[in-house]
């Protein structure tokens, strides 16, 4: 339901994206983040989450290549982290810029997708 959408993502936070991020950086930047031990700084609970990672990639450092550039997309909380560790990595600009220019937003996001791929009728 679109309630179980406020459970799962109730910080709304935006969609931000870096563009054109070389590979070489970005294999760089994820080798830090995943040596690095967790940040308590960056919980948003004050209940402990040892058992989630402190960030998360789609992809791990060995499987980047090197030759690309990739977009990195990221959320408003992540992304001074993911801007800082992009240019710890050699990266020389680092804009983060909304990745759309509508309402996109974690749980808008999550709402469309739930009500388009799961619609209901109405309760009477």
């Amino acid at each position: 339901t679109l309630d179980d959408t406020f459970i799962v993502s109730p910080f709304q936070d935006t969609f931000v994206i870096a563009t054109k991020m070389p590979g070489n950086i970005v294999a760089i930047a994820l080798k830090h983040i995943a040596a690095a031990k967790a940040d308590p700084s960056r919980d948003r609970s004050s209940a402990s989450s040892t058992f989630l990672p402190a960030w998360v990639s789609s992809m791990t450092a060995d499987e980047i290549d090197v030759s690309l550039q990739y977009d990195i997309i990221s959320v408003t909380f992540d992304a001074p982290f993911t801007a800082e560790r992009l240019k710890e990595a050699g990266a020389k600009d680092v804009t983060m810029v909304p990745f759309r220019q509508d309402d996109s937003d974690d749980r808008s996001v999550w709402e469309r997708y739930i009500t388009q791929s799961w619609p209901c009728p109405k309760q009477q």
